[in-house]
């Protein structure tokens, strides 16, 4: 019975430590920090990784058509960025669907050299218009380069643990006495 109980905790435990796991997977979308409608346009940009730091950063820009809600992908899209403290360095690169995974967005990579806020621009030529939008995003410094690496330094001490507890749970089943028998 006891053994029983013991590895219904192993496995809730187990289940448990793999919820951070998400976090790791990157992809197109991120965090959506600007969604509205600009022009004929209906247009959200996000950013990866969440939360924003300095260091490289995902770009993806998802549009759509104002009045039907269908996804436009043949538009051509600039983003450009900035730091606040200098304006006119700006870093312009031309989002593409090549860039991106879900190919019904349009992505660039940039890197924020520094924490702080940034200034952020994505123009769309599109429907012989064009039309663009800004924002401000703030980036936090950057993680120590050891995070990075800590799913890989610690991914193997879930397998060794389950392992010592099993190895355990079976020393104290082989030193538990026997029952005397009846006689």
């Amino acid at each position: 019975m006891k053994m029983a109980h013991s590895s219904r905790k192993i496995l809730i435990l187990s289940l448990c430590s793999l919820a951070w796991l998400p976090a790791l997977a990157y992809g197109d979308g991120g965090t959506a920090r600007f969604s509205g409608n600009v022009g004929d346009y209906r247009m959200t940009i996000f950013t990866e990784p969440t939360p924003l730091r300095a260091g490289p950063v995902d770009v993806s820009v998802l549009l759509q058509d104002r009045q039907t809600g269908g996804f436009v992908t043949d538009a051509a899209v600039t983003i450009s960025v900035s730091h606040a403290d200098r304006p006119l360095n700006v870093n312009r690169v031309t989002a593409t669907t090549a860039s991106a995974t879900n190919k019904l967005f349009q992505a660039a990579s940039f890197e924020f050299a520094q924490p702080g806020t940034w200034n952020i621009s994505v123009e769309v030529d599109g429907n012989q218009q064009t039309e663009s939008c800004a924002f401000e995003l703030n980036v936090a410094p950057r993680v120590p380069r050891w995070v990075d690496f800590i799913f890989w330094i610690g991914f193997p001490v879930i397998p060794i643990a389950l392992f010592g507890v099993r190895e355990s749970v079976r020393y104290r089943q082989v030193r538990a006495p026997s029952p005397a028998p009846a006689g």
